[in-house]
């Protein structure tokens, strides 16, 4: 069996939803301080680097992006024109707005040869701000990378934050589904960044692969091979990253690893010696350039052990996933259409309002579920028994 999930399960935990994370990136004040991001709320923090040119800089993105969602698509109605505006994507979140500030920031290195982000760097740079310095259009331009860059570091940090937490609620059937005798291996896809799925198997005596190797000190370094070993019953599959996945300076190379310590920037080895750093933030996807990540590094790796995850079953229980992933889409809309035995649970309160975000599940969904290939639970994954799963994809 396999379980996929999405933000949404982590929820009841107490983590923050999308809108939550954007309103703070965008309202809340925010400064770098001591290699951290803080906010002036609560405490004194004593001397820091604002970031506000970063923040007029999001927040005019999103301004532009909300404008454009909107107004694309005109059509003419009684001799002028309205506007269809965007079908599926109806908000902008920090996903979308980190995807536009990673494309700046390349861009304006010369990591990026790409029109349309040529075309908003001219957009911006000619505009009269606060925010940008600089008298002539270079300097603008300059300016406007480095806003980019210092945004796309206040986003990661943000979420990586935001997702940590020891208060761990409603994942109970993850745990069941381990233990159920009736299952014979459990694939665990999630695209959260948190680590509540692994904190749920490790308090339930559950053991687990998931692309890594034992203990190394306070680092389990990537490898691959534990994959493809005598499989446990359970495998993790994290493709988006993880808020406990790092990057190491190791013999002159960046190696991955999950950070099991403390502190991430003082992990210390075997040896009891502390590892360098590649970066000092963690590993994970967020927003558009996902779907050229996923075929680079460790996430190319774990993109792969998700095909090989859809090839080897035939039933699937999905909770939490908001449909919003195009090479997902692709991938789940091949996996149902392919054989006719394949099943998906589906455990969502309102699947009404979840088909509306997506062409795929808009256009399947009629034809997957009179087949009986996809099965609707009008219920979160939370309030869902393993009694139930067992009915539903009749095991």
């Amino acid at each position: 069996m396999l379980l996929f999930l999405g933000s949404g399960v982590s929820v009841p935990s107490g983590l923050p939803s999308v809108d939550a994370i954007t309103g703070s990136l965008l309202d809340d004040r925010w400064f770098h301080h001591a290699a951290e991001w803080k906010t002036r709320t609560g405490s004194d923090l004593g001397p820091g680097t604002s970031v506000a040119g970063s923040q007029c800089l999001l927040r005019r993105l999103a301004s532009l992006d909300s404008g454009y969602l909107k107004t694309i698509a005109p059509y003419e109605s009684q001799g002028g024109y309205k506007h269809t505006g965007s079908i599926y994507r109806q908000v902008t979140t920090y996903e979308d707005l980190f995807y536009l500030v990673s494309q700046i920031s390349d861009s304006c290195v010369g990591l990026l040869a790409d029109a349309p982000t040529a075309a908003l760097i001219d957009l911006l740079s000619g505009e009269t701000t606060d925010y940008l310095e600089g008298d002539t259009k270079d300097a603008r331009v300059h300016s406007l990378g480095r806003l980019a860059a210092g945004a796309f570091r206040l986003i990661e940090s943000l979420v990586a934050n935001s997702l940590a937490t020891d208060h761990v609620v409603g994942l109970d059937l993850i745990s069941e589904l381990a233990n159920a005798d009736w299952v014979e291996t459990l694939d665990i896809v999630t695209l959260n960044h948190d680590t509540l799925v692994e904190r749920v198997l490790a308090d339930a005596g559950v053991t687990w692969v998931d692309g890594f190797g034992g203990a190394d000190g306070e680092a389990r370094w990537l490898d691959r091979t534990t994959f493809d070993s005598p499989r446990s019953k359970v495998t993790l599959i994290k493709p988006h990253g993880s808020v406990d996945w790092y990057s190491f300076l190791f013999e002159g190379k960046q190696r991955p690893a999950i950070v099991t310590g403390a502190d991430p920037l003082k992990c210390r080895g075997a040896d009891g010696q502390i590892l360098q750093n590649y970066v000092k933030t963690p590993s994970f996807l967020s927003g558009s350039n996902k779907v050229t990540s996923y075929n680079r590094g460790i996430y190319a790796e774990m993109f792969y052990r998700f095909h090989e995850a859809l090839k080897r079953n035939t039933r699937m229980v999905m909770s939490g996933y908001g449909w919003g992933d195009l090479p997902i889409n692709f991938r789940l809309e091949g996996w149902l259409d392919e054989d006719p035995a394949r099943k998906l649970l589906m455990l969502y309160e309102d699947f009404d309002a979840l088909e509306g975000r997506s062409l795929q599940l808009a256009t399947g969904r009629r034809h997957w579920t009179s087949s009986g290939r996809m099965i609707s639970h009008e219920k979160w994954l939370c309030d869902t028994s393993v009694d139930d799963v067992k009915a539903l994809l009749g095991a």
